[in-house]
Order: C-alpha cells, then structure tokens, then sequence
C-alpha cells in the first residue's frame, strides 16, 4: 500500500537528502592520508565514515542521530541517517558496498551492487517507507575511471525505464549519479543516489 504523506514533509525529505549526500562528501574529504594508504574491510570504512558524519553533522544542520547496521526485517543497513526522532521507519538509508582492482567487472556488478544493494531497495528490505535513498562506493584499489565506466554502462540499465542522472555538477563532486527504480511491492517510485569515493592512495585527487 502507498503511504501518503503531507507535501511539506516531502520537500523536508528532498532536502535532507542533499544535506546527507553533502555531509558523505565532507566527510570522505576529510579521511587522512595516512587513512586511505591502508587497504580497509568495507565495515572498517563504514564505521570510519559515519564517525566523521557524526562529528560534522552540525555544520549541515542535521540533527538527528547517524546509525549503522541498523535492522530492517531480516536485513541489516549499512548506514541510517534518521529525519525523525519519534518515527523510527523515518530515515536516508546508505548502503555501502567495496570495490578493488579485481572487481571493478560486470559480473561483480550485477551480484554484488545490484543483487545485494540496488535489489533490496526494489525488493522493499531497505527504506520501505521512503522515496530516498543512497548507495556509498568505497573504492579501495584499480582505478576510478574503469569504476566510473562500469556504472556509465550499469546504472542506467537497471533503472527504471533507463532514468540516470549525472549529479556531479550539482554537488561538485566527482561522482554522484541518481537512478530511479519501482517497488515490487508497494508500486511507487525511488529516488536512488550513488556516490563514489576514492580511497586509494593517490596523490592530488
């Protein structure tokens, strides 16, 4: 069933979208050197990453409590930024999944990010109630630009009768794309934004 929510809290949501996207950013901005020369497990980042959102949350004027490995049904989400401190099904969920030089390919794609992230937001598992939504990328190793062409080619093809969007401009960062995709349950939209992060150790990125 569609839930019906009041125009007001739609534009609330729409906005605190950005504000999140823009507080990943920051925060990848600000995991040190010293940090990305170390090849990290994608938990080890996630909870580096959400220790940082959590410290620069104010200055995006967010509120709310920043969580990760929160439950779902049977499924746990990797990052949980609430809206609402009352409503606990009121949240910008970010799933987060790792790539490395051997597998930034199709096959890696299709079982990994969309099977086991893009899928689940489809499959209503992740953020039932709401219309936002995002995927974290954690480069680790290979190179950004063969990542950026996989997701050029991968992203349009799963989303709903092929609406991508290149965001980067928007947010002045490379690279922010949005999908949208339909509810296999409920039948209503999702607006899904994908970040990218860079965290192999390269010098002037």
């Amino acid at each position: 069933m569609k839930i019906n929510t009041p125009s007001w809290f739609e534009l609330f949501r729409r906005n605190y979208i950005e504000n999140y996207i823009l507080l990943v950013i920051q925060s990848y901005r600000d995991i040190s050197d010293k940090s990305k020369a170390l090849l990290k497990k994608e938990e080890q980042r996630r909870t580096e990453l959400v220790n940082i959102m959590r410290k620069k949350k104010g200055d995006f004027n967010i509120n709310f409590p920043i969580a990760y490995e929160s439950g779902e049904k049977t499924k746990r989400m990797d990052i949980c930024c609430y809206i609402d401190n009352l409503k606990e099904d009121q949240y910008i969920c970010f799933e987060c999944k790792r790539f490395l030089k051997s597998n930034i390919n199709n096959y890696n794609f299709e079982m990994e990010y969309y099977g086991q992230g893009i899928k689940r937001f489809e499959d209503g598992e992740y953020s039932q109630c709401m219309p936002q939504a995002g995927m974290i990328v954690f480069l680790e190793s290979g190179d950004m630009n063969k990542l950026k062409e996989l997701m050029l080619k991968k992203l349009p093809e799963k989303a709903s009768k092929n609406q991508f969007e290149d965001c980067s401009l928007y947010y002045r960062f490379c690279y922010v794309y949005r999908t949208v995709h339909m509810r296999a349950v409920v039948g209503n939209g999702l607006s899904l934004h994908h970040i990218l992060l860079d965290l192999t150790p390269r010098k002037n990125k």
